[in-house]
């Protein structure tokens, strides 16, 4: 239970990282702040969403007796590319438009 939680911190982290370092880029590369603040929050979540997605899709597996390796290879890929697609567009449609 303890590295899932050190790994769920890690992944916040990251999804932090990645969001400081990208709002300024954004905000200067297409001068919008609502763009730089929609692709920011978009990052952070899209990416706090893959590590918990990573870490709870093989045990939801294993519950369901499926083999927990299909969640950690084409079907978890499938999944955060989808998650990720909405929530960039739901931050950019709120935030945005």
């Amino acid at each position: 239970m303890f590295e899932r939680v050190v790994e769920l911190r890690t992944g916040i982290l990251i999804g932090v990282v990645l969001a400081l370092l990208a709002f300024p880029m954004v905000w200067l590369g297409f001068g919008e702040l609502r763009m730089a603040a929609a692709v920011t929050l978009a990052l952070a979540a899209a990416s706090i969403v893959a590590s918990t997605l990573g870490l709870l899709l093989p045990s939801l597996l294993a519950r369901f007796r499926f083999d927990p390796a299909y969640g950690i290879g084409p079907l978890a890929t499938i999944v955060q590319d989808v998650l990720t697609l909405l929530i960039y567009f739901a931050c950019v449609s709120v935030i945005v438009l």
